[in-house]
C-alpha cells in the first residue's frame, strides 16, 4: 500500500477504471492507503493527492478553487483555473 494525502479537507478520493470508481478514504490523520500502483499513478496525474514523505508534514493547504476542487497545484486539476 502506498500512503498518500489531499488537500486540506479531502477525505478521500475515488479513482475511475474500466470497470468502475474504486472509493480510497482518509484515516484520522488524513492519510489514504491506495493499494494499486495505478491507482496511485492516476490520483496524483490528476492533482488530487501528493504522495506522502517518509517524515514531515501531513496535509497540504493547496490551493483551493473557484470550482469547489481542492487542488493541489496552482493550476486546478478540475478546470484548468490558474489560482
Amino acid at each position: 500500500m502506498t500512503k498518500v494525502y489531499g488537500a486540506t479537507g479531502v477525505r478521500g478520493v475515488d479513482v475511475t477504471t474500466e470497470s468502475g470508481t474504486v472509493k480510497y478514504n482518509a484515516d484520522r490523520k488524513g492519510y489514504i492507503e491506495i493499494d494499486n500502483s495505478k491507482h496511485v499513478r492516476q490520483a496524483v496525474a490528476e492533482g488530487m493527492v501528493v504522495a506522502a514523505p517518509a517524515a514531515g508534514f501531513a496535509r497540504a493547504d493547496g490551493y483551493p478553487c473557484a470550482c469547489g476542487f481542492p487542488s493541489l497545484f496552482r493550476e486546478c486539476s478540475k478546470c484548468g483555473k490558474v489560482n
